[in-house]
Protein backbone atom coordinates (compact mmCIF):
# COMPACT_ATOMS: atom_id res chain seq x y z
CA UNK A 1 0.00 0.00 0.00
CA UNK A 2 1.51 3.33 -1.01
CA UNK A 3 2.14 5.63 1.99
CA UNK A 4 0.17 8.48 0.37
CA UNK A 5 -3.08 6.45 0.34
CA UNK A 6 -2.42 4.27 3.39
CA UNK A 7 -4.84 6.22 5.61
CA UNK A 8 -7.77 5.77 3.18
CA UNK A 9 -7.04 2.11 2.48
CA UNK A 10 -6.83 1.30 6.21
CA UNK A 11 -10.26 2.88 6.72
CA UNK A 12 -11.77 0.99 3.77
CA UNK A 13 -10.39 -2.46 4.66
CA UNK A 14 -11.10 -2.26 8.41
CA UNK A 15 -14.21 -4.52 8.11
CA UNK A 16 -12.32 -6.98 5.89
CA UNK A 17 -9.50 -7.26 8.43
CA UNK A 18 -11.99 -7.86 11.22
CA UNK A 19 -13.66 -10.56 9.12
CA UNK A 20 -10.27 -12.17 8.44
CA UNK A 21 -9.56 -12.50 12.16
CA UNK A 22 -12.84 -14.38 12.63
CA UNK A 23 -11.63 -16.77 9.92
CA UNK A 24 -8.43 -17.38 11.91
CA UNK A 25 -6.27 -15.30 9.58
CA UNK A 26 -3.43 -13.50 11.34
CA UNK A 27 -3.06 -9.93 10.04
CA UNK A 28 0.17 -7.96 10.49
CA UNK A 29 -0.71 -4.32 9.78
CA UNK A 30 2.44 -2.82 11.31
CA UNK A 31 4.41 -3.29 8.10
CA UNK A 32 5.09 0.18 6.64
CA UNK A 33 4.79 -1.10 3.07
CA UNK A 34 1.35 -2.74 3.47
CA UNK A 35 -0.36 -5.58 5.35
CA UNK A 36 0.71 -9.20 5.68
CA UNK A 37 -1.84 -12.04 5.84
CA UNK A 38 -1.01 -15.42 7.43
CA UNK A 39 -3.46 -18.31 7.19
CA UNK A 40 -5.22 -20.81 4.93
CA UNK A 41 -4.18 -20.07 1.33
CA UNK A 42 -7.71 -20.10 -0.16
CA UNK A 43 -8.98 -17.52 2.35
CA UNK A 44 -5.82 -15.38 2.03
CA UNK A 45 -6.09 -15.30 -1.78
CA UNK A 46 -9.73 -14.14 -1.65
CA UNK A 47 -8.90 -11.44 0.94
CA UNK A 48 -5.93 -10.29 -1.10
CA UNK A 49 -8.09 -9.85 -4.21
CA UNK A 50 -10.68 -7.84 -2.26
CA UNK A 51 -8.00 -5.59 -0.73
CA UNK A 52 -6.34 -5.06 -4.13
CA UNK A 53 -9.70 -4.04 -5.60
CA UNK A 54 -10.14 -1.46 -2.81
CA UNK A 55 -6.57 -0.14 -3.33
CA UNK A 56 -7.18 0.21 -7.07
CA UNK A 57 -10.48 2.04 -6.50
CA UNK A 58 -8.94 4.48 -3.97
CA UNK A 59 -5.93 5.14 -6.23
CA UNK A 60 -8.30 6.27 -8.96
CA UNK A 61 -10.40 8.43 -6.62
CA UNK A 62 -7.79 10.32 -4.60
CA UNK A 63 -7.04 13.97 -5.39
CA UNK A 64 -3.57 15.47 -4.93
CA UNK A 65 -2.99 19.15 -4.21
CA UNK A 66 0.49 20.67 -4.40
CA UNK A 67 1.54 23.10 -1.66
CA UNK A 68 4.73 25.12 -1.16
CA UNK A 69 5.92 26.23 2.27
CA UNK A 70 8.97 28.22 3.28
CA UNK A 71 11.69 25.95 4.66
CA UNK A 72 11.29 27.49 8.10
CA UNK A 73 7.52 26.75 7.94
CA UNK A 74 8.31 23.21 6.82
CA UNK A 75 10.55 22.77 9.85
CA UNK A 76 7.55 23.63 12.02
CA UNK A 77 5.53 20.89 10.26
CA UNK A 78 8.39 18.38 10.72
CA UNK A 79 8.98 19.16 14.41
CA UNK A 80 8.64 16.35 16.96
CA UNK A 81 8.43 13.62 14.31
CA UNK A 82 5.67 15.38 12.31
CA UNK A 83 3.42 15.69 15.39
CA UNK A 84 1.59 18.73 14.01
CA UNK A 85 1.24 17.20 10.54
CA UNK A 86 -0.21 13.98 11.98
CA UNK A 87 -2.78 15.94 14.00
CA UNK A 88 -3.96 17.87 10.91
CA UNK A 89 -4.21 14.59 8.96
CA UNK A 90 -6.49 13.11 11.62
CA UNK A 91 -8.66 16.22 11.88
CA UNK A 92 -9.16 16.57 8.09
CA UNK A 93 -8.93 12.91 7.00
CA UNK A 94 -6.14 13.67 4.54
CA UNK A 95 -2.62 12.47 3.90
CA UNK A 96 0.03 15.22 4.02
CA UNK A 97 3.30 14.20 2.37
CA UNK A 98 6.71 15.84 2.65
CA UNK A 99 7.82 15.53 -1.00
CA UNK A 100 11.54 15.93 -0.33
CA UNK A 101 11.48 13.20 2.33
CA UNK A 102 9.40 10.87 0.15
CA UNK A 103 11.84 11.29 -2.74
CA UNK A 104 14.66 10.73 -0.29
CA UNK A 105 13.15 7.42 0.88
CA UNK A 106 12.27 6.23 -2.61
CA UNK A 107 15.88 6.30 -3.81
CA UNK A 108 17.70 3.50 -2.01
CA UNK A 109 21.10 4.99 -2.74
CA UNK A 110 20.29 8.40 -1.34
CA UNK A 111 21.42 9.70 2.02
CA UNK A 112 21.51 13.08 3.77
CA UNK A 113 24.73 14.01 2.00
CA UNK A 114 23.00 14.04 -1.40
CA UNK A 115 20.86 17.06 -0.54
CA UNK A 116 22.72 20.36 -0.69
CA UNK A 117 21.52 23.19 1.53
CA UNK A 118 22.26 26.93 1.31
CA UNK A 119 23.17 28.07 4.84
CA UNK A 120 23.91 31.79 4.46
CA UNK A 121 24.19 34.34 1.68
CA UNK A 122 25.79 37.80 1.82
CA UNK A 123 26.00 40.45 -0.90
CA UNK A 124 27.52 43.88 -1.43
CA UNK A 125 25.91 47.01 -2.90
CA UNK A 126 26.60 45.74 -6.46
CA UNK A 127 24.78 42.44 -5.81
CA UNK A 128 28.01 40.44 -5.90
CA UNK A 129 27.13 37.46 -3.75
CA UNK A 130 28.97 34.97 -1.53
CA UNK A 131 27.00 31.93 -0.34
CA UNK A 132 27.83 29.00 1.94
CA UNK A 133 26.36 25.66 0.90
CA UNK A 134 26.55 22.39 2.82
CA UNK A 135 26.72 19.33 0.60
CA UNK A 136 28.49 17.63 -2.27
CA UNK A 137 30.28 20.05 -4.60
CA UNK A 138 29.60 17.78 -7.59
CA UNK A 139 25.86 18.38 -7.00
CA UNK A 140 25.86 22.19 -6.78
CA UNK A 141 23.32 23.58 -9.23
CA UNK A 142 23.31 26.58 -11.59
CA UNK A 143 27.06 27.21 -11.70
CA UNK A 144 29.58 27.39 -14.56
CA UNK A 145 32.60 25.85 -12.87
CA UNK A 146 34.00 24.41 -9.66
CA UNK A 147 37.34 25.40 -8.15
CA UNK A 148 39.54 22.81 -6.47
CA UNK A 149 42.53 23.83 -4.38
CA UNK A 150 45.21 21.37 -5.52
CA UNK A 151 47.69 20.18 -2.89
CA UNK A 152 50.56 19.76 -5.35
CA UNK A 153 51.76 21.45 -8.53
CA UNK A 154 51.65 18.09 -10.33
CA UNK A 155 47.80 18.26 -10.10
CA UNK A 156 47.58 14.71 -8.74
CA UNK A 157 44.57 14.13 -6.52
CA UNK A 158 45.21 13.88 -2.80
CA UNK A 159 42.22 11.75 -1.82
CA UNK A 160 38.99 12.83 -0.14
CA UNK A 161 36.76 15.22 -2.08
CA UNK A 162 39.61 15.83 -4.51
CA UNK A 163 39.60 12.16 -5.50
CA UNK A 164 35.78 12.08 -5.58
CA UNK A 165 35.73 14.96 -8.08
CA UNK A 166 38.32 13.29 -10.31
CA UNK A 167 36.40 9.99 -10.18
CA UNK A 168 33.10 11.71 -11.01
CA UNK A 169 34.62 13.69 -13.89
CA UNK A 170 36.21 10.57 -15.42
CA UNK A 171 39.53 9.65 -17.01
CA UNK A 172 39.36 12.56 -19.48
CA UNK A 173 40.15 14.94 -16.62
CA UNK A 174 43.28 12.99 -15.62
CA UNK A 175 44.49 13.04 -19.23
CA UNK A 176 43.99 16.82 -19.40
CA UNK A 177 46.07 17.25 -16.24
CA UNK A 178 48.87 15.23 -17.85
CA UNK A 179 48.74 17.43 -20.97
CA UNK A 180 48.96 20.60 -18.86
CA UNK A 181 52.06 19.30 -17.08
CA UNK A 182 53.59 18.14 -20.38
CA UNK A 183 52.98 21.57 -21.93
CA UNK A 184 54.74 23.09 -18.90
CA UNK A 185 57.96 21.17 -19.82
CA UNK A 186 56.94 18.38 -17.43
CA UNK A 187 57.25 20.79 -14.52
CA UNK A 188 54.56 21.31 -11.88
CA UNK A 189 52.52 24.49 -12.04
CA UNK A 190 53.82 27.35 -9.88
CA UNK A 191 52.30 27.96 -6.44
CA UNK A 192 49.69 30.70 -6.45
CA UNK A 193 48.56 29.88 -10.00
CA UNK A 194 45.48 28.19 -11.49
CA UNK A 195 44.68 26.12 -14.59
CA UNK A 196 41.42 25.24 -16.34
CA UNK A 197 40.16 21.94 -17.78
CA UNK A 198 36.85 20.63 -19.05
CA UNK A 199 34.54 19.09 -16.45
CA UNK A 200 34.40 15.61 -18.00
CA UNK A 201 31.23 13.83 -16.87
CA UNK A 202 30.25 16.56 -14.40
CA UNK A 203 27.46 19.03 -15.32
CA UNK A 204 29.73 22.09 -15.39
CA UNK A 205 31.50 24.01 -18.13
CA UNK A 206 34.91 23.48 -16.57
CA UNK A 207 36.99 22.65 -13.52
CA UNK A 208 39.55 25.20 -12.29
CA UNK A 209 42.49 23.75 -10.40
CA UNK A 210 44.28 26.20 -8.10
CA UNK A 211 47.59 25.41 -6.43
CA UNK A 212 48.20 27.28 -3.19
CA UNK A 213 50.92 25.53 -1.25
CA UNK A 214 51.43 22.56 1.04
CA UNK A 215 51.30 23.92 4.59
CA UNK A 216 54.60 23.35 6.42
CA UNK A 217 55.11 25.72 9.32
CA UNK A 218 53.40 28.97 8.27
CA UNK A 219 56.72 30.61 7.36
CA UNK A 220 57.01 29.30 3.77
CA UNK A 221 54.65 31.88 2.20
CA UNK A 222 51.72 29.46 2.48
CA UNK A 223 49.22 32.23 3.30
CA UNK A 224 50.00 34.62 0.41
CA UNK A 225 50.23 31.70 -2.02
CA UNK A 226 46.77 30.48 -1.01
CA UNK A 227 45.43 34.04 -1.32
CA UNK A 228 47.00 34.37 -4.77
CA UNK A 229 45.72 30.97 -5.95
CA UNK A 230 42.11 31.91 -5.09
CA UNK A 231 42.47 35.26 -6.90
CA UNK A 232 44.04 33.50 -9.91
CA UNK A 233 41.12 31.05 -10.03
CA UNK A 234 38.52 33.80 -9.93
CA UNK A 235 40.38 35.80 -12.56
CA UNK A 236 40.42 32.70 -14.77
CA UNK A 237 36.64 32.37 -14.27
CA UNK A 238 36.25 36.05 -15.13
CA UNK A 239 38.28 35.62 -18.33
CA UNK A 240 35.91 32.82 -19.34
CA UNK A 241 32.89 35.11 -18.70
CA UNK A 242 31.49 32.81 -16.02
CA UNK A 243 28.72 34.23 -13.82
CA UNK A 244 28.85 31.77 -10.91
CA UNK A 245 31.41 29.32 -9.50
CA UNK A 246 31.76 27.07 -6.46
CA UNK A 247 34.87 26.39 -4.40
CA UNK A 248 35.55 23.20 -2.45
CA UNK A 249 37.47 23.53 0.81
CA UNK A 250 40.04 20.86 -0.05
CA UNK A 251 43.26 22.48 1.18
CA UNK A 252 42.04 22.80 4.76
CA UNK A 253 42.16 19.00 5.05
CA UNK A 254 44.60 17.56 2.55
CA UNK A 255 47.39 20.14 2.90
CA UNK A 256 47.19 20.44 6.72
CA UNK A 257 46.30 24.13 6.44
CA UNK A 258 44.91 25.43 9.80
CA UNK A 259 41.15 25.71 9.30
CA UNK A 260 40.79 29.21 10.80
CA UNK A 261 43.56 30.66 8.61
CA UNK A 262 42.29 28.86 5.52
CA UNK A 263 38.71 30.10 5.92
CA UNK A 264 39.83 33.68 6.60
CA UNK A 265 42.17 33.82 3.60
CA UNK A 266 39.67 32.28 1.15
CA UNK A 267 36.83 34.62 2.17
CA UNK A 268 39.07 37.70 2.09
CA UNK A 269 40.41 36.67 -1.33
CA UNK A 270 36.85 36.39 -2.71
CA UNK A 271 35.87 39.76 -1.24
CA UNK A 272 39.09 41.26 -2.61
CA UNK A 273 38.34 39.96 -6.11
CA UNK A 274 34.87 41.54 -6.04
CA UNK A 275 36.35 44.82 -4.75
CA UNK A 276 39.02 44.86 -7.49
CA UNK A 277 36.49 43.93 -10.20
CA UNK A 278 33.34 45.98 -9.55
CA UNK A 279 32.09 45.38 -13.11
CA UNK A 280 32.88 41.66 -13.10
CA UNK A 281 30.58 39.26 -14.95
CA UNK A 282 31.19 36.85 -12.07
CA UNK A 283 28.36 37.64 -9.67
CA UNK A 284 28.14 34.63 -7.36
CA UNK A 285 30.69 32.60 -5.41
CA UNK A 286 29.54 29.50 -3.50
CA UNK A 287 31.75 28.06 -0.75
CA UNK A 288 30.94 24.35 -0.42
CA UNK A 289 31.82 21.59 2.03
CA UNK A 290 30.18 18.51 3.47
CA UNK A 291 31.65 19.05 6.93
CA UNK A 292 29.57 20.97 9.50
CA UNK A 293 32.62 22.54 11.18
CA UNK A 294 33.96 23.90 7.87
CA UNK A 295 30.54 25.22 6.79
CA UNK A 296 29.93 26.91 10.15
CA UNK A 297 33.38 28.52 9.97
CA UNK A 298 32.60 29.85 6.48
CA UNK A 299 29.24 31.20 7.72
CA UNK A 300 30.90 33.05 10.61
CA UNK A 301 33.64 34.43 8.35
CA UNK A 302 31.57 35.79 5.44
CA UNK A 303 29.44 37.99 7.72
CA UNK A 304 32.53 39.63 9.28
CA UNK A 305 33.23 43.19 8.16
CA UNK A 306 36.78 42.76 6.84
CA UNK A 307 37.07 46.46 5.91
CA UNK A 308 38.31 47.23 9.41
CA UNK A 309 41.11 44.67 9.51
CA UNK A 310 44.52 46.32 9.92
CA UNK A 311 46.11 47.14 6.58
CA UNK A 312 49.56 46.44 8.03
CA UNK A 313 48.60 42.81 8.51
CA UNK A 314 47.62 42.40 4.85
CA UNK A 315 51.19 42.40 3.55
CA UNK A 316 51.74 38.84 4.70
CA UNK A 317 48.94 37.49 2.47
CA UNK A 318 49.01 39.95 -0.45
CA UNK A 319 52.71 39.92 -1.32
CA UNK A 320 55.17 37.08 -1.78
CA UNK A 321 58.54 36.34 -3.37
CA UNK A 322 59.32 33.84 -6.13
CA UNK A 323 62.87 32.64 -5.57
CA UNK A 324 64.72 31.25 -8.62
CA UNK A 325 66.68 28.00 -8.55
CA UNK A 326 69.85 28.70 -6.57
CA UNK A 327 71.15 25.24 -5.67
CA UNK A 328 71.36 21.71 -7.07
CA UNK A 329 68.01 20.07 -7.74
CA UNK A 330 67.53 16.32 -8.19
CA UNK A 331 64.87 16.06 -10.89
CA UNK A 332 65.07 12.41 -12.00
CA UNK A 333 67.40 9.46 -12.52
CA UNK A 334 68.99 7.31 -15.24
CA UNK A 335 69.29 3.52 -15.06
CA UNK A 336 71.75 1.27 -16.92
CA UNK A 337 69.72 -1.51 -18.56
CA UNK A 338 72.56 -4.06 -18.20
CA UNK A 339 73.78 -3.40 -14.68
CA UNK A 340 70.64 -1.72 -13.23
CA UNK A 341 72.94 0.92 -11.81
CA UNK A 342 71.10 4.23 -11.40
CA UNK A 343 72.34 7.78 -11.02
CA UNK A 344 70.54 11.02 -10.36
CA UNK A 345 69.83 13.70 -12.97
CA UNK A 346 70.77 17.00 -11.37
CA UNK A 347 69.94 20.54 -12.46
CA UNK A 348 72.16 23.45 -11.48
CA UNK A 349 71.42 27.18 -11.68
CA UNK A 350 72.82 28.88 -14.79
CA UNK A 351 72.75 32.49 -13.66
CA UNK A 352 75.44 33.20 -11.07
CA UNK A 353 73.54 36.20 -9.76
CA UNK A 354 70.64 35.30 -7.50
CA UNK A 355 67.64 37.58 -7.53
CA UNK A 356 64.19 37.33 -6.13
CA UNK A 357 61.08 38.57 -7.85
CA UNK A 358 58.59 40.15 -5.50
CA UNK A 359 54.95 39.80 -6.52
CA UNK A 360 53.02 42.79 -5.20
CA UNK A 361 49.27 43.10 -5.46
CA UNK A 362 47.66 46.53 -5.41
CA UNK A 363 44.13 46.16 -4.14
CA UNK A 364 41.08 48.34 -3.70
CA UNK A 365 39.30 48.71 -0.31
CA UNK A 366 36.88 45.91 0.53
CA UNK A 367 33.09 46.34 0.39
CA UNK A 368 30.55 46.05 3.16
CA UNK A 369 28.47 42.86 2.88
CA UNK A 370 25.00 42.36 4.32
CA UNK A 371 23.23 39.06 4.98
CA UNK A 372 20.45 38.13 2.59
CA UNK A 373 17.50 36.12 3.83
CA UNK A 374 17.52 32.75 2.06
CA UNK A 375 13.86 32.16 1.18
CA UNK A 376 13.98 28.54 0.07
CA UNK A 377 10.73 26.62 -0.27
CA UNK A 378 9.80 22.98 0.21
CA UNK A 379 7.14 21.01 -1.65
CA UNK A 380 4.28 19.24 0.13
CA UNK A 381 1.38 17.18 -1.22
CA UNK A 382 -2.07 17.12 0.38
CA UNK A 383 -3.96 13.98 -0.67
CA UNK A 384 -7.66 13.44 0.01
CA UNK A 385 -10.79 11.74 -1.25
CA UNK A 386 -12.54 15.06 -2.00
CA UNK A 387 -11.69 18.74 -2.51
CA UNK A 388 -13.42 19.78 0.69
CA UNK A 389 -11.01 17.78 2.84
CA UNK A 390 -8.00 19.10 0.94
CA UNK A 391 -9.12 22.74 1.29
CA UNK A 392 -9.77 22.20 5.00
CA UNK A 393 -6.27 20.72 5.45
CA UNK A 394 -4.55 23.61 3.64
CA UNK A 395 -6.51 26.21 5.62
CA UNK A 396 -5.59 24.45 8.87
CA UNK A 397 -1.88 24.43 7.90
CA UNK A 398 -1.99 28.16 7.11
CA UNK A 399 -3.84 28.89 10.35
CA UNK A 400 -1.31 26.92 12.43
CA UNK A 401 1.62 28.75 10.81
CA UNK A 402 -0.07 32.13 11.39
CA UNK A 403 -0.73 31.27 15.05
CA UNK A 404 2.93 30.31 15.49
CA UNK A 405 4.00 33.69 14.04
CA UNK A 406 4.33 36.42 16.65
CA UNK A 407 5.03 40.14 16.53
CA UNK A 408 6.86 41.28 19.63
CA UNK A 409 8.14 44.72 20.72
CA UNK A 410 11.65 44.78 22.15
CA UNK A 411 14.01 47.45 23.44
CA UNK A 412 17.73 47.46 24.23
CA UNK A 413 20.30 49.95 25.51
CA UNK A 414 23.31 50.49 23.22
CA UNK A 415 24.82 53.80 24.29
CA UNK A 416 26.23 55.48 21.17
CA UNK A 417 26.69 54.69 17.45
CA UNK A 418 23.11 53.44 17.08
CA UNK A 419 23.23 53.50 13.26
CA UNK A 420 26.20 51.09 13.18
CA UNK A 421 24.53 48.72 15.63
CA UNK A 422 21.33 48.66 13.59
CA UNK A 423 23.16 46.88 10.75
CA UNK A 424 24.52 44.24 13.12
CA UNK A 425 21.07 43.67 14.64
CA UNK A 426 19.57 43.38 11.14
CA UNK A 427 22.13 40.65 10.42
CA UNK A 428 21.09 38.75 13.57
CA UNK A 429 17.42 39.01 12.56
CA UNK A 430 18.15 37.79 9.03
CA UNK A 431 20.13 34.81 10.32
CA UNK A 432 17.05 33.78 12.33
CA UNK A 433 14.60 34.34 9.46
CA UNK A 434 12.61 37.06 11.19
CA UNK A 435 11.55 40.55 10.15
CA UNK A 436 12.66 43.59 12.12
CA UNK A 437 11.31 47.15 12.17
CA UNK A 438 13.11 49.82 14.16
CA UNK A 439 11.26 52.56 16.06
CA UNK A 440 12.32 55.63 18.02
CA UNK A 441 15.79 56.08 19.48
CA UNK A 442 16.04 57.81 22.85
CA UNK A 443 19.35 58.51 24.61
CA UNK A 444 21.05 55.30 23.56
CA UNK A 445 17.83 53.24 23.73
CA UNK A 446 16.75 51.44 20.54
CA UNK A 447 13.20 50.08 20.14
CA UNK A 448 12.14 47.51 17.55
CA UNK A 449 9.41 45.07 16.52
CA UNK A 450 10.47 41.46 15.89
CA UNK A 451 8.16 39.34 13.72
CA UNK A 452 8.51 35.65 12.86
CA UNK A 453 7.94 32.14 14.17
CA UNK A 454 7.98 32.16 17.96
CA UNK A 455 11.10 29.96 18.50
CA UNK A 456 13.06 32.10 16.01
CA UNK A 457 12.00 35.38 17.63
CA UNK A 458 13.02 34.09 21.06
CA UNK A 459 16.42 32.92 19.78
CA UNK A 460 16.99 36.26 17.99
CA UNK A 461 16.07 38.21 21.15
CA UNK A 462 18.69 36.25 23.09
CA UNK A 463 21.38 36.96 20.48
CA UNK A 464 20.48 40.68 20.31
CA UNK A 465 20.59 40.93 24.12
CA UNK A 466 24.03 39.30 24.21
CA UNK A 467 25.22 41.65 21.46
CA UNK A 468 24.00 44.71 23.38
CA UNK A 469 25.63 43.41 26.55
CA UNK A 470 28.99 43.01 24.76
CA UNK A 471 28.77 46.51 23.26
CA UNK A 472 28.06 48.15 26.60
CA UNK A 473 30.90 46.19 28.23
CA UNK A 474 33.31 47.38 25.51
CA UNK A 475 32.20 51.00 26.00
CA UNK A 476 32.83 50.74 29.76
CA UNK A 477 36.28 49.25 29.19
CA UNK A 478 37.15 51.99 26.69
CA UNK A 479 36.07 54.64 29.16
CA UNK A 480 38.25 53.08 31.85
CA UNK A 481 41.22 53.14 29.47
CA UNK A 482 40.78 56.88 29.02
CA UNK A 483 41.62 57.45 32.71
CA UNK A 484 45.30 58.07 31.96
CA UNK A 485 47.84 60.75 32.92
CA UNK A 486 46.52 64.29 32.28
CA UNK A 487 48.17 65.95 29.27
CA UNK A 488 49.39 68.95 31.29
CA UNK A 489 51.52 66.61 33.41
CA UNK A 490 53.66 65.80 30.36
Amino acid sequence: IQPRIRRFVNQAIASLIEEARYQKIFVDSKNLKGVTLHGHSDIVIVLKEKINTIIKDITQKVIKHHLQLLTIESDLMRANSYELTTRIERETNTSIRDVKVDMHKSASNMNDNNINTILTTVSNSRNQTIAVEKGDITKVKNINAIIINATSGSLQDAGGIDKAIVNAAGTALVEEYKKIIAKNNDLPISPGKAVKTTAGNLPFTSIIRAYGSQYIDGNQQERPLLFSSVLSSLQLAENECYTSVALAAVSSKTSDFPLTDYINIVVRAVKQFFADNPQSKLKKMILVDIDDAVCNSFVREIIIDHRNEAVDNDDDIMNYELTPLNERLVCGHQKNENTNFSRNIIRYPIAPKIETKTVIHSHKPLDLYSIQMVTTKDDWDIIGINNTAITQAENTIRKVIDSATISEPYSISLGKDIAVHKEQIKSIATQHYIQINFHEEKSGQLSMILKGLKPNVQEAKLKITLYAHDILKMQINNNNNELGTPKEWG
